[in-house]
């Protein structure tokens, strides 16, 4: 075979490898931030969800406290303060009370009921599984009647004085309720009226009164239907499924509350792709639930993420492009840099960033040689030993550190200053050779060094010995520059010792 075909091929074979795996790439991330909007929006129904039931517990525990300090005869104060709460949270579909009577008290409370003002009141049991009609009322030790219920349906003479101890699904919550002393829910059943529902109760704490650990005369309730709790919800994204299941005790009447799908409908190409399943429990100690969301993906999403895809491609090659053109800007700083350390390294001094004596020696040679009047200055630092002896390597160091950076700001930025070795320093002035101009700058550079060092709270204190001499004024060369000017700066530190002396 002809190489350039199997050249073409090779070519061939590694665009598509390179399309495969940017199809790939993009399906995963596209995938992951599918996942990632499905958690969000699970979270959201969840905690909204958690704020309705938040409601219904101070709502309840609201109702029960205010009956604590009523009668069940003051059907004109408890009536207006429950339609108030139900105003204000119209996700509860309704308010109860239960109250616990023996059997020889049943006919008691119904003589009391009537005088009340409800005058079909009975204590009647209810057949919920078949025929869903009340019954009469079997023998008991003891009866759960419901006694008032806040708003009065239609169906308020088969509400009011149901047993609830008859029903298997509403008698454990009673229980559940009394024991634990807080608000417990039933799962979910159909109300008489057909709609989905579950309700909540809690002991009435009754002041003055006997409250036992578990046979609490009184319990407060309420309804909450499952289609006010949909109606609270936001829209849901197409393709999705919402699903909330009761995981409370086991013997409820059912599972599931609500099941519920978002408007449209689905291609049939859109089944082809995955499915995302997320479950989590609602945050609430009262009312165990449990929330599941589902979506089936769409092509239309995985589409519409096309556009985003090549424009965040595009932008990954200006990036890498910029990314490159920085990278070679940034190297050839970097060898400049290097290349002006290592000029400064050959020509400074490390410790001061003064010029070393070798840059001094050229820069002195070049003055000369272009016949530039100029001053050398030589300065040794008195009392410097003492100092390193006593107070180390570090405080010394940091000793010449600042007399470079007096003498520095001393002279003109012009002028050069050198570390010659040591405790010493040279300074050379350009264009100065008058004797009183050099008497001047002598004194400036004394002046300069005569404040105290301090160094970690100590105070330091030292002088210099200065010899100034001037080319070509005083010298003919170099050599004879600097044995001139450093008799002159022996001659300085001789007399100042002398005077020292005497004093």
């Amino acid at each position: 075979m002809p190489k350039p075909l199997k050249s073409k091929r090779f070519i061939y074979l590694a665009w598509l490898a390179l399309l495969l795996l940017s199809y790939s790439l993009y399906t995963l991330f596209w995938w992951q931030n599918q996942h990632i909007l499905h958690t969000q929006k699970h979270n959201q129904i969840a905690q909204q969800i958690a704020q309705l039931q938040a409601q219904a517990d101070t709502v309840l525990e609201s109702f029960a406290a205010f009956q604590s300090r009523l009668t069940l005869t003051q059907d004109k104060t408890i009536r207006p303060f429950a339609e108030l709460l139900l105003k204000r949270n119209p996700h509860i579909y309704c308010l109860q009370t239960v109250q616990r009577v023996t059997h020889s008290e049943v006919a008691g409370l119904e003589r009391t009921m009537r005088a009340a003002g409800y005058r079909g009141f009975q204590v009647h049991d209810f057949d919920y599984d078949k025929t869903r009609k009340s019954l009469p009322l079997k023998v008991s030790a003891v009866h759960f009647p419901i006694v008032f219920m806040a708003p009065l349906p239609r169906e308020a003479e088969q509400v009011l004085g149901l047993d609830v101890n008859a029903v298997h699904f509403l008698s454990p919550q009673l229980q559940n309720s009394g024991q634990q002393v807080k608000g417990w829910s039933t799962g979910p059943f159909r109300l008489i009226e057909g709609d989905i529902a579950y309700g909540l109760t809690i002991p009435v704490y009754q002041l003055g009164g006997q409250n036992p650990d578990s046979s609490w005369p009184l319990y407060a309730g309420l309804v909450i239907k499952a289609k006010d709790i949909i109606a609270k919800l936001q829209d849901f994204p197409p393709g999705w499924q919402v699903r909330m299941e009761y995981i409370g005790v086991a013997n409820a009447a059912q599972v599931e509350l609500f099941n519920v799908r978002a408007a449209g409908s689905l291609a049939w190409l859109d089944r082809l792709l995955p499915q995302i399943e997320i479950a989590s429990p609602i945050a609430s100690d009262s009312q165990p639930f449990k929330l599941y969301t589902q979506q089936q993906l769409r092509w239309q999403s995985w589409l519409g993420m096309v556009p985003l895809m090549m424009a965040a491609f595009l932008l990954l090659v200006l990036l890498l492009a910029l990314r490159w053109q920085y990278s070679e800007r940034l190297r050839r700083i970097t060898v400049q840099r290097h290349k002006n350390q290592l000029h400064r390294w050959a020509t400074q001094d490390r410790l001061t960033r003064c010029a070393n004596r070798q840059n001094f020696d050229q820069r002195m040679s070049i003055a000369s040689q272009s016949e530039t009047p100029f001053t050398l200055v030589y300065l040794d630092l008195d009392y410097f030993k003492p100092i390193n002896d006593q107070y180390g390597h570090l405080a010394g160091d940091a000793v010449l550190l600042e007399v470079a950076q007096r003498l520095r700001r001393t002279v003109r930025s012009q002028d050069l200053v050198a570390r010659w070795g040591g405790d010493e320093f040279a300074i050379l002035v350009l264009g100065l050779s008058d004797q009183e101009r050099c008497a001047a700058l002598r004194q400036a550079l004394l002046d300069a060094l005569a404040p105290p060092f301090i160094w970690q709270a100590q105070t330091l204190t030292l002088s210099a010995s200065i010899g100034i001499a001037s080319y070509p004024a005083e010298a003919q060369s170099v050599s004879e520059l600097l044995q001139l000017a450093d008799q002159r700066m022996y001659r300085h530190k001789v007399a100042t010792r002398n005077r020292e002396v005497e004093i």
